[in-house]
């Protein structure tokens, strides 16, 4: 069986309601091309809220900061340099 790298996998913590702010927040880490990136959402909600809405909107929250389309293609290529044999390359984005 194999994994999709190009696919992002989002991993949410439980998430908590605020009340001071009126929202549940949960730190969230997502998987993408091999690299790890960690966020923290919040969405306004009553704490009432259904499940299935409070990490649908949690998820979708992650998704909008960790971006699509040039950003996330650099990122993924950033870190592919990176991780490359070629000295050359991988130095010149080692910061």
């Amino acid at each position: 069986m194999s994994i999709n790298t190009m696919t992002p996998i989002v991993i949410l913590g439980q998430p908590v309601y605020n009340p001071e702010t009126g929202a549940f927040e949960a730190k969230a880490q997502v998987q993408d091309g091999g690299a790890v990136f960690y966020y923290s959402a919040s969405l306004p909600a009553a704490p009432h809220a259904a499940f299935e809405f409070i990490m649908r909107g949690l998820t979708a929250q992650v998704f909008k900061q960790h971006g699509h389309g040039r950003d996330r293609t650099w990122r993924f290529l950033r870190d592919a340099l990176r991780r490359s044999n070629t000295p050359a390359l991988g130095g010149l984005l080692a910061a």
